[in-house]
């Protein structure tokens, strides 16, 4: 037969060179040909699946050694090497209790762990069954009548999720003995399988998780630890399942296997509280045109599913989810057996009174920390910290579909009433509260310069194009009174073709703006026009740069009329026209700079200039997606507790001080450094004849030899044109288009008035080097120059002023940006 490819890999020949490979143990894993006979088939797709079947392991040390000067080179080849000492190895027992497998279909359910090529599984196979949560959450609804949380509370869907229970017998693993290494780059991972099998069927594997030993804790006699639910990646014959499985057990390990194991730790059913605050979605790879986008949130059997938004790119729901859910923990007090939450954007669609839901992409999160009281008796705090989270979909669950922003709550269902959702819309600086409030609209204007349309796609129609900006409002839509028209949306300006600049002369040539034709983008006689135009208008953005506000420039043909004067008289694309296409670019990375925290315009820019960056920096990373939910660490969580609690103690400290009155103090006409009551600091009740601070002169005193002498600094050095290597070669080498170019150490572009491209149904697109528009023919119909920038504060006569000259000198030669069109880098603003 012929040789088959287990592994390959590849090692920094530069890396190796600097620092000496030790002898360490590389773990192979792969695919089992039995579950995945055919792989080629997968890759042909364009998808990948992870490896799930350990292979084996490989060890391998690796150094660079020089030659002498009398040494020759040697051809490629194996050859006898230095004998390097192996890894240190250390015995392990690794012991496990199963107490309950959920999501896996099958008439019977087996757990197997696995630690290399070590294998145990539990001793007996078992059926569906154990407690019913979904009777313990209604049971639990007749009870408590005294609150009503709406009839939102009262609608929910139950899951068709199989749970198989574990009794201690049944769900106590053997103990693996194995010789594994200390380091714990070569230690194999810890691997759960879970496998069912039916009538006819055989016996198969559903899930599998893979962990690193170190994430598990050490055995302890005589304290059991706490379960744990693992969730499990799925088959890639089982991608499409609604609800992923998982699997609630403990795994410890110890240094022997013949340690007596104690009782696993008992543990009982409870009602809990899960908030998922799901607020928008983003970067979503199908047609959104025609869809109804909806978020669906599942944990423990309940799931519950937001309205859905229809034809919208990127859907706001800005709704907190509730989910009442049965959760077990061995004590009130302590967190619950957290079950893994499911997130999943679908499409829902209603055909022929029948709901039909079609999953677009999900991703399962775990989160574990609940809401707890201090030995003070007050409620710890609570900051809502929502993450982009990638949504995986496609035949096998490794494509990325969408991004969305989602954050968690879990609580103790008799303390809902005492601690409400925090309200995720953006609210007014007067009406905001960190308590009860995500989030607050600051004041803004925003300056927007529109130097043309370049490479328009041709539509047929004789009309110039209508150019549209808008920015969405964060602003919760609130029923109107009856008859009343609905708010708008968004804040919107548009601009309109001149054939003259303002306030330009017709028989002045240079007072023109130019019309012309091109063959771009696969067409012909594409359209391209100067507006030379600009506008300002007064806005409200949300001061979390994680919402990514954003400003929308619309192309749009002029709206068409049909049947004019008449009955019938109707526009059929709309009041705005059709769409030729649309340019979505964020506005989180513009915000004034005095909104960073330290940043103020009393200090120069170059001693703030850091701080603006870094303020930057942490609005580009708060917005940067996450391939799963990352929950906020134990140390973390500890540090910003501290912090509270010495904010506390010192507005504590502040009021008992507040209390406290001290005799009033007369002062001395002549103190005892002989200054009178007028050349001494002003005090309103000790001193009221004091001098103010800004009254205050300060000596310039200097020795006698520099009275009549000036110290100036020497003349800068000047340095000639960089040097660009061989004489008479060429200039500087730079990758990519001019105006694209971000090798800031070879040429910094101040090309304002970059080509954006126009798409449809589009999200926002970030800078790509690598992308080239002009070829991207099926999606592009376009290309807008524009920039802009946002301004501190509202301007008086933003709304009054439709649009206002550029300069003359601005050509098609020269691009460079007018003094009242600036745009916005963060530093210049």
């Amino acid at each position: 037969t012929p040789d088959s490819l287990l592994a390959q890999g590849l090692i920094s020949f530069s890396e190796l060179r600097n620092n000496s490979l030790p002898a360490r143990w590389f773990c192979l894993y792969g695919w089992d040909p039995e579950e995945v006979p055919d792989v080629k088939q997968i890759a042909k797709s364009g998808e990948n699946i992870k490896p799930n079947f350990f292979k084996g392991k490989l060890l391998i040390s690796g150094r660079v050694e020089r030659l002498g000067a009398e040494d020759t080179m040697m051809p490629a080849g194996i050859t006898m090497s230095r004998s390097a000492p192996e890894p240190r190895n250390m015995q392990l027992a690794l012991l496990a209790d199963v107490y309950e497998v959920c999501g896996a279909v099958g008439r019977e359910c087996q757990v197997q762990l696995a630690f290399g090529s070590s294998t145990k599984e539990t001793k007996e196979w078992v059926s569906p069954g154990g407690l019913d949560k979904i009777a313990a959450i209604e049971q639990h609804g007749q009870k408590s009548v005294t609150d009503d949380f709406g009839e939102d509370d009262r609608v929910y869907d139950v899951e068709d999720v199989t749970t198989f229970s574990f009794t201690q017998e049944q769900g106590r693993i053997e103990p693996i003995l194995s010789m594994a290494p200390e380091e714990a780059k070569s230690q194999p991972l810890v691997m759960v399988n879970v496998y069912t099998r039916g009538v006819l069927s055989g016996k198969s594997r559903v899930g599998y998780q893979m962990r690193q030993l170190e994430t598990f804790r050490k055995y302890e006699p005589g304290n059991p630890g706490r379960p744990r639910y693992i969730p499990l990646e799925p088959m890639p014959f089982n991608t499409h399942a609604r609800i992923p499985g998982s699997v609630l057990m403990v795994i410890e390990h110890f240094t022997t296997d013949d340690v007596p194991r104690h009782n696993r730790r008992t543990v009982k059913p409870m009602v809990y509280i899960v908030r998922a605050y799901a607020f928008m979605a983003r970067n979503i790879k199908v047609d959104t045109a025609s869809t109804n986008l909806a978020l669906r949130v599942a944990c423990a059997g309940i799931s519950k599913t937001t309205a859905p938004e229809a034809g919208q790119v990127r859907p706001m729901w800005m709704k907190p989810l509730e989910l009442k859910v049965t959760l077990c923990s061995d004590h009130p007090k302590e967190p619950p057996t957290m079950e893994p939450i499911t997130v999943t954007l679908l499409d829902s669609q209603t055909i022929l009174g029948v709901k039909n839901d079609r999953d677009i992409g999900k991703t399962v999160c775990t989160y574990e920390y609940m809401r707890q009281k201090d030995n003070m008796g007050r409620w710890e705090p609570y900051r809502l910290q929502p993450q982009w989270v990638k949504l995986f979909g496609g035949n096998y669950g490794s494509v990325a579909m969408g991004e969305v922003l989602i954050g968690f709550e879990l609580l103790h269902s008799k303390f809902r009433a005492d601690l409400p959702a925090i309200q995720m819309w953006p609210v007014s600086e007067e009406e905001f509260d960190p308590k009860r409030h995500f989030s607050k609209l600051k004041k803004a204007t925003l300056h927007f310069t529109l130097y043309g349309l370049r490479d328009l796609i041709s539509t047929g129609r004789q009309e110039d194009p209508l150019v549209n900006v808008r920015v969405k409002k964060f602003e919760e839509q609130r029923p109107t009174e009856d008859g009343a028209p609905p708010p708008s949306k968004y804040y919107s300006m548009n601009f309109k073709y001149e054939k003259l600049v303002y306030e330009g002369q017709e028989d002045n040539k240079d007072d023109h703006l130019h019309k012309w034709r091109t063959d771009a983008l696969g067409h012909q006689g594409c359209r391209n026009l100067e507006f030379f135009q600009v506008q300002k208008i007064n806005v409200k953005v949300p001061d979390k740069e994680i919402l990514q506000p954003f400003i929308a420039i619309r192309v749009l043909e002029k709206a068409v009329e049909l049947f004019q004067g008449t009955a019938l008289q109707m526009k059929p694309f709309g009041d705005e026209g059709a769409l030729v296409g649309e340019s979505r670019q964020s506005l989180n990375r513009l915000y004034p700079c005095t909104w960073y925290e330290g940043v103020t315009l009393d200090q120069p820019y170059s001693y703030q200039e850091n701080r603006i960056k870094r303020g930057v920096d942490r609005a580009i990373k708060a917005c940067a997606s996450r391939t799963a939910y990352q929950e906020e660490t134990p140390e973390d969580r500890a540090r910003e507790l501290q912090a509270e609690r010495e904010q506390r103690r010192q507005e504590q400290l502040d009021y008992m001080k507040s209390l406290i009155t001290m005799e009033e103090e007369k002062a001395e006409v002549i103190d005892s450094r002989a200054l009178p009551l007028e050349l001494r600091p002003f005090k309103s009740v000790f001193n009221p004849a004091g001098y103010l601070p800004e009254d205050r002169e300060v000596l310039q005193l200097r020795e006698e030899h520099v009275l009549n002498m000036e110290q100036l600094g020497n003349f800068p050095t000047c340095f000639g044109e960089r040097a660009h290597g061989e004489a008479g070669g060429a200039g500087i080498r730079l990758r990519g288009k001019l105006e694209d170019s971000k090798q800031i150490h070879v040429f910094q572009p101040d090309f304002w008035f970059r080509n954006a491209p126009l798409m449809r149904n589009a999200d926002i697109v970030e800078d790509d080097e690598l992308a080239d528009w002009n070829f991207y023919h099926d999606k592009v119909f376009g290309f807008v120059k524009c920039c802009f920038k946002l301004m501190d504060g509202w301007d008086s006569d933003a709304h009054q002023e439709t649009g206002a000259v550029l300069q003359e000198e601005l050509s098609e030669e020269s691009e460079e940006p007018p003094a009242v069109a600036g745009p916005a880098t963060p530093a210049a603003t």
